[in-house]
């Protein structure tokens, strides 16, 4: 007897993923197609991805879902579009950390950061400071570049304490980003930064232009004092942020990593490990007020997405590939105002019952 089981993650802000599992309560066993059907049917390879779709769809890495497989899941398998593996999954031919940039994931959370921070600080008391290298020796902006994971974090996390200081928000989160311009003139690995934050509480703002500047000097210098004696003046800049708080970030989210780039990491530079970063406490926030379910939220959920794809924001079907063959294994998109209330109201109700969910957070985010 076969059975469908839906999982989907839910975020914040009304985004989500929804994926198909088929026969998820057979052993975890791989039967050829000779061998009698456990259930009345076998494991096919487009039935194993749809477990796959189901596992990342509730936030699980593809890589580390099927090293967690079964031995002969893997054998049958041997490499999968949906786990964005360039080799089979013994391969050692994987591409260093970094070099695809920013990540669709590092997107989400990124999105839903900046969602959550708008709620949370009101959109007219945010404000986005832009962090940049000043013109350097190649020997020192080598050293930045490989530096550069530490500096952030050192940044950021002076940051995020003076706002707590202040009793502001904590948050502070954003993108790293490739200088396009002077790459083509300079070459090197101009590497500058774009993060936002609440800038004011009440009417007094917390972050000054001097203060951004004292702060992103001391995060590089204390990691290459060469950096010391550069021309520090225009470094930093604070702009107000004027409309939506995730639209102004999905500005910077959008470049990727050129030729150039590769060319400059051949020459010695160091490409950022990640591309995004978030501080001050706002990833436990993003994970509290996502719903992950496999109950009846997502039921009603798939349900919803093949018979009235019309009540989402946006919605896509999720194929994956498999010789000439195509299979359709979930959805990603984005809820209504009206679906979000529906779902608020099921998810409110199921709660009532005591149904048991895959994640509860405290409150009904929806």
């Amino acid at each position: 007897m076969q059975r469908h089981l839906y999982s989907a993650r839910i975020w914040p802000n009304g985004e989500f993923s929804l994926g198909k599992v088929k026969g998820y309560d057979v052993p975890p066993e791989v039967p050829s197609e000779q061998a009698p059907r456990p259930l009345g049917y076998s494991w096919t390879k487009s039935e194993i991805l749809g477990y796959l779709a189901a596992q990342i769809a509730l936030g699980h890495d593809g890589g580390y879902v099927l090293s967690s497989m079964p031995e002969a899941w893997r054998a049958t398998l041997e490499r999968s579009p949906l786990l964005g593996l360039s080799d089979a999954p013994n391969s050692h031919k994987a591409a260093a950390r970094g070099a695809k940039g920013l990540t669709a994931h590092g997107r989400r959370m990124l999105r839903n950061g900046c969602y959550l921070l708008e709620k949370r600080a009101g959109k007219d008391r945010v404000a986005m400071v832009t962090a940049t290298i000043p013109a350097c020796a190649p020997e020192v902006e080598k050293k930045i570049s490989g530096e550069w994971a530490e500096i952030v974090r050192t940044f950021t996390q002076a940051l995020s304490r003076k706002l707590k200081a202040a009793h502001g928000c904590p948050w502070v989160l954003g993108c790293v980003e490739i200088q396009e311009k002077r790459l083509e003139k300079q070459g090197g690995m101009p590497l500058h930064l774009h993060c936002v934050f609440q800038s004011k509480v009440g009417r007094q703002y917390i972050v000054s232009k001097s203060d951004a500047l004292e702060l992103w000097k001391r995060a590089v210098c204390a990691r290459v004092p060469l950096a010391e004696n550069l021309y520090w003046g225009a470094s930093t800049r604070i702009e107000k942020v004027k409309k939506s708080v995730t639209a102004y970030m999905c500005k910077y989210m959008s470049k990727g990593i050129n030729q150039n780039v590769l060319v400059s990491v051949q020459e010695g530079y160091t490409l950022p490990s990640s591309w995004w970063f978030a501080v001050g406490g706002v990833k436990h926030e993003i994970k509290k007020q996502s719903v992950v379910s496999t109950g009846v939220l997502a039921s009603y959920l798939w349900e919803m997405a093949i018979t009235s794809m019309d009540s989402f924001r946006w919605i896509f079907p999720v194929y994956i590939k498999l010789g000439d063959m195509e299979y359709h294994v979930g959805f990603t998109g984005e809820l209504s105002r009206e679906l979000r209330r529906d779902m608020g109201i099921i998810h409110r109700s199921v709660r009532a019952e005591q149904e048991e969910f895959s994640f509860q957070p405290k409150e009904c985010p929806f």
